[in-house]
């Protein structure tokens, strides 16, 4: 529900509801927040840690006037593009056959998640001859199990052709949108504007996505294959922009409009950053600005979204906190300094100890940001 703190802006722990009843649960020594890049704003807004003119328009009594929070917020988008491969036909994986498979020699299509596997990597935005990192990601979809003919779940088929999409994905984005409170009820979900595509250059480096998409359907591996972009699919998903001559740049810039997708990249609205910078929420080791004993540890703290998925980068921050916090109150990050109280039970006694009111930590974990 939020972060306590005391008279000199040290947090000394958190107000939570459980199985409806309200609880307060003190820290010995720090309180980490790691609810992801939209939970952990909301929950220091909540607390009275944020944009002065924000804190005083929901009513909330102000601990420390922090700009940042919530603000910054981008993620990775896409737009899927898909493609009926008439060489392929559709299968049902989902038989006793490959139960069987999965279950008694953990081998088979039931271990696969299909064309999810697939990635790659591009460079296309030649505005810039200096710089040829990639900016564009690949993703696919298609042949998992679930997509089977025996599956009511989901279909990738078309009559028997099979589909493939294929989907651009934006790596360095530069729209950028925000998260602020609705309403202080800390039950009530934020108001979050992702601000998508308010930068044409976002747009663009979409649309050429999808032209090298058809690029690649041009090549003589995939001309085999009997490749046919299904505008039929697209049109029917995007039905605003079937007005527009089909192919041309408008029409695959209102397609892009019409089905973007948000991936679950969301990062920064927590950034860390240099003292110089005003909109700076955390410092080097994770710690939040004009307050005393918190620390934020997940997606929200990086500056801008990473070039890629984001699974590994976000547990890498956390290991690193883990680091910074034993540092901190042990002076040393040695596992075999930390002694035995860091079995599973003595972790347990650690964190809460005897007093069920007071422990060494409160981790809020509901919205870490995994990419699945």
């Amino acid at each position: 529900m939020k972060i306590l703190f005391d008279d000199h802006k040290r947090a000394i722990g958190v107000v939570y509801k459980r199985q409806g009843v309200v609880r307060t649960l003190l820290a010995k020594k720090e309180v980490i927040l790691s609810a992801g890049a939209i939970g952990s704003p909301q929950l220091l807004l909540l607390s009275g840690v944020g944009p002065v003119k924000h804190l005083k328009e929901k009513d909330i009594a102000l601990i420390a006037d922090l700009p940042g929070v919530g603000r910054n917020l981008h993620n990775h988008i896409s737009v899927s593009v898909p493609l009926a491969f008439k060489a392929l036909r559709s299968y049902d994986s989902l038989n006793i056959r490959t139960l069987l498979d999965f279950l008694m020699k953990r081998k088979g299509v039931l271990t696969s998640t299909g064309m999810s596997q697939v990635t790659g990597f591009a460079h296309l935005n030649d505005s810039n001859i200096n710089d040829d990192q990639p900016d564009t990601q690949f993703f696919f979809e298609g042949f998992i199990t679930n997509c089977s003919t025996g599956s009511n779940i989901m279909t990738d088929t078309n009559g028997e052709q099979r589909i493939i999409r294929v989907i651009p994905t934006m790596l360095k984005p530069r729209s950028r949108g925000f998260v602020e409170l609705a309403s202080k009820d800390p039950f009530a979900n934020p108001r979050i504007v992702s601000n998508y595509l308010t930068e044409m250059d976002d747009l663009e480096l979409l649309l050429k996505g999808i032209r090298f998409i058809q690029k690649l359907t041009d090549t003589e591996a995939l001309r085999r294959e009997g490749v046919e972009l299904l505008y039929g699919y697209v049109n029917h998903t995007a039905q605003p922009c079937q007005t527009l001559p089909v192919d041309s740049d408008n029409y695959w810039r209102c397609v892009i409009r019409h089905t973007t997708n948000p991936e679950n990249h969301q990062v920064a609205t927590c950034s860390m950053g240099a003292d110089t910078d005003g909109m700076a929420v955390v410092t080097d080791k994770l710690e939040v600005r004009r307050v005393q004993n918190l620390r934020v540890m997940d997606a929200s703290i990086f500056p801008f979204v990473l070039s890629g998925n984001i699974n590994a980068p976000v547990i890498m921050a956390a290991e690193k906190g883990a680091d910074l916090v034993k540092e901190h109150w042990l002076g040393t990050t040695a596992p075999d300094s930390i002694g035995s109280q860091f079995t599973p039970s003595g972790i347990f006694h650690s964190l809460f100890s005897s007093n069920p009111l007071k422990g060494t930590f409160i981790p809020f974990l509901p919205y870490l940001s995994f990419d699945y």
